[in-house]
């Protein structure tokens, strides 16, 4: 799969644009290693279901991507403060939120989380919000980014207030 390459190549990337913002090569190292053997693992036409299941499921390496990804939105958020600062409360900056709740294996993450991170890994993604309203009667739908060809569009996610699922079709 041509995305699959191309999200390799921006993972191999990453380390140096990471360094960047300030991040220790030492502390990415092994995450970085974790996330591009899934990458290859997954690119084998051979992968079944079963051991794609076990692939993600395997709970050292699921906190390590899931580490990685908090860095790769930490650093998104870093490199591009201007366009997140004003979504701040009043005397946070950017590396505040992000050592409070980026950084952090136990905070959930909102929509600011979500898109920086998107915006990094170029992966198109749609978003349907459920709102908690008695008014809402139909979810909404998110695409990010706004310009992605709807065809291409192969990860999708349900929010929740609180909590974000991916949709299987």
């Amino acid at each position: 799969m041509a995305v699959l390459g191309d999200l390799e190549k921006r993972m191999k990337d990453s380390k140096e644009y990471l360094m960047k913002v300030g991040y220790e090569e030492i502390v990415l190292e092994d995450f970085l290693e974790s996330v591009i053997e899934v990458i290859e693992k997954v690119k084998k036409s051979s992968i079944t279901v079963s051991e794609l299941i076990d692939l993600f499921c395997d709970k050292v390496r699921s906190d390590s991507l899931v580490m990685y990804a908090r860095f790769l939105t930490g650093g998104y958020l870093k490199a591009n403060a201007i366009l997140y600062e004003t979504f701040l409360d009043e005397g946070i900056t950017i590396e505040d939120f992000c050592r409070m709740e980026v950084e952090p294996i136990d905070r959930e993450c909102d929509q600011m989380q979500i898109t920086a991170l998107l915006n990094y890994v170029e992966i198109p993604v749609e978003i349907l919000y459920l709102d908690s309203s008695a008014k809402a009667t139909e979810a909404s739908l998110v695409r990010i980014p706004e310009s992605a060809d709807p065809s291409k569009v192969f990860v999708k996610l349900l929010y929740r207030p609180g909590h974000y699922d991916i949709l299987y079709k």
